[in-house]
């Protein structure tokens, strides 16, 4: 748990929400602050669930890291692959390269979340990624631009 632990600390002093999954009227409920966004303080084994668990600047409550989502939310649409690999899976984000520079591979925890390997390349500043799809039987690696597979106007900006 430490290195998911680790993972989530690139995280602190980023805004939050939690996630509208933990909501059956699909509406995210606000933090204890009241708020409906909060800025991560750190990063905590929740004491209950034995999870990973982020602390605040504005309360002194925690919630999952998994039940909650950076804001504003970047989406990853992978539609484009899908489109292009039918009947495809996407496994992982394999590697990522920044302007001007070399490939680097994404060092990053089995359990994090395709969704979440994409905010952490998106934060890491990368300017493409190298996806690991399974596509008829084999694996492929094809290359795309950060900006194609965004939905939402707030992150393409």
């Amino acid at each position: 748990m430490t290195e998911l632990m680790d993972f989530y600390r690139n995280y602190i002093g980023l805004p939050v929400r939690k996630s509208t999954h933990l909501s059956k009227d699909r509406i995210p409920s606000p933090f204890k602050s009241t708020f409906k966004i909060n800025k991560i303080k750190d990063v905590i084994e929740h004491p209950i669930r034995k999870v990973p668990a982020f602390t605040f600047l504005e309360d002194d409550s925690y919630v999952a890291c998994e039940g909650c989502r950076i804001y504003p939310f970047f989406k990853f649409d992978s539609s484009k692959i899908l489109e292009l690999y039918p009947n495809s899976k996407i496994i992982s984000i394999e590697s990522f390269t920044k302007k001007g520079l070399p490939w680097t591979k994404l060092e990053i925890p089995e359990e994090i979340s395709l969704e979440e390997q994409f905010l952490h390349c998106k934060f890491l500043g990368a300017e493409a990624i190298n996806l690991k799809v399974f596509h008829n039987n084999q694996f492929v690696y094809p290359d795309y631009k950060i900006e194609e597979l965004v939905t939402g106007s707030r992150l393409k900006s």
